[in-house]
């Protein structure tokens, strides 16, 4: 064995090592594992925050129900899912360089058009179909899909840095959009939020790249030799398809999705309603995010040795409990409470998911693969903000909705425990072997 391939998996990660008495310099995908997290916070910001903090000044201002005013916000959800098809195969084709770069103009376009909007299809037309297809083309899925062509062993670590720049989001995205909210309205606040999106553009363009080959590099960092770069195959889609594992963890997402993406739409008007501050509930759920950020990239790191089945499911049920303390907030310290247990887990989830995903269907169509997980997950996700809109719009409130949400966390939870223990050729343990 040379020196090189005898270098500990932390060495490799770094690429600190002295080679031919010469310091090599960061290996050059934990750049692109960071220029996709600076890209995942305005995204996760801006699908996942914004429409929640802009939803009840909208729907005011349009006079239409919170049920219809949160359709647009379900039609993104479709979109994202649909595009995510097409371009995760071009990610595997052809890396993400193009396509996040066009996905943030498109996405800051349609946020800047759409505080121009006067009308709820106009809405539908800015946010659900802009803006879904700017998601879809700039979403986290894809960045791990990007991310997973340069890492192996480091997967795991490479995904948590990708999470908790993500984990920005919630804290530094949320608060301040409701601030803006707050004191200029929902137009300006949404085209400080355009602007910001179209800026996503220029680190996509200038940093990101294929993958290691093309800069004259191996996986993790590894130095350049003669011999070719190992490159699981994987499985093909339809393989891929045929794998129980795939089902579990597709149906994993789904559960958790629809949860989300109800909490995500209406938890601030939920606080609301609950005699919470406006700003103080969205500040709060922004310490959601800032307590995530150690365990989002702790866990993931410490997946590359464990695992990630069972920390997802342990994360899951964190979730499930989390959502629960939501459900039961009358007051600050249910709201407390809700932070404090739902932020241990919040995040740290797709990550973990990802990397049992890859663990089962190898990288050669991982974008793909997980693109058709996406697809499966968010459309039913994008009933979750209409059906919560339309049980408040019947009951006054958003109890039965919430009581749901926690309920599909119970059932991601399970998902989990029903997933295959044994894996592709592919798997952690056959990698470390070699």
């Amino acid at each position: 064995m040379t020196g090189n391939s005898q270098r500990s998996t932390s060495d490799q990660a770094t690429s600190s090592v002295v080679s031919q008495g010469k310091p090599r310099r960061l290996y050059y995908g934990w750049y692109i594992v960071i220029t996709l997290g600076v890209i995942s916070i305005i995204v996760q910001g801006t699908s996942s925050y914004l429409f929640g903090v802009i939803l009840i000044q909208l729907q005011h201002d349009l006079g239409a129900t919170r049920a219809a005013v949160s359709g647009a916000f379900s039609l993104s959800f479709l979109l994202w899912a649909v595009t995510g098809i097409p371009a995760g195969r071009f990610v595997d084709q052809r890396g993400g360089r193009l396509l996040m770069s066009v996905g943030s103009l498109l996405g800051g376009i349609s946020l800047i058009a759409l505080a121009f909007a006067h009308t709820t299809w106009e809405v539908y037309l800015f946010w659900g179909l802009g803006l879904g297809i700017a998601v879809g083309l700039t979403s986290q899925q894809l960045s791990y899909a990007v991310a997973a062509a340069w890492f192996d062993r480091r997967m795991g670590a490479a995904f948590g840095v990708v999470t908790t720049f993500s984990a920005l989001a919630p804290t530094l995205y949320l608060p301040a959009m409701a601030l803006a909210t707050a004191s200029l309205g929902w137009r300006p606040a949404v085209i400080i939020a355009g602007l910001l999106y179209v800026l996503a553009a220029l680190p996509a363009l200038l940093l990101l790249r294929r993958r290691p080959s093309d800069l004259g590099l191996e996986m993790d960092g590894a130095v350049k030799t003669s011999r070719p770069a190992l490159i699981s195959p994987g499985l093909s889609m339809s393989q891929a398809l045929r794998r129980v594992a795939f089902w579990t963890i597709t149906l994993n997402a789904t559960f958790a999705l629809v949860s989300w993406s109800a909490i995500s739409a209406h938890q601030i008007a939920f606080l609301t309603g609950r005699g919470i501050d406006p700003v103080v509930a969205a500040s709060a759920l922004g310490v959601v995010g800032l307590i995530s950020i150690p365990a989002r990239l702790a866990v993931n790191v410490l997946a590359d040795r464990l695992g990630p089945r069972s920390l997802l499911g342990i994360t899951m049920l964190i979730q499930a409990v989390g959502t629960l303390c939501l459900l039961l907030t009358t007051n600050l310290a249910w709201l407390a409470a809700y932070v404090v247990v739902f932020g241990l887990a919040f995040g740290a989830a797709s990550g973990l998911r990802a990397s049992l995903m890859a663990e089962h269907v190898g990288r050669r169509r991982f974008g793909a693969i997980t693109a058709v997980m996406g697809l499966v997950s968010i459309g039913p996700s994008a009933l979750g903000p209409v059906v919560a809109g339309s049980l408040y719009d019947h009951f006054g409130n958003y109890d039965l909705a919430f009581g749901l949400a926690t309920l599909c966390m119970v059932g991601a939870t399970a998902m989990v425990l029903v997933t295959p223990v044994t894996t592709s050729q592919y798997t952690r343990e056959q990698a470390v072997a070699h």
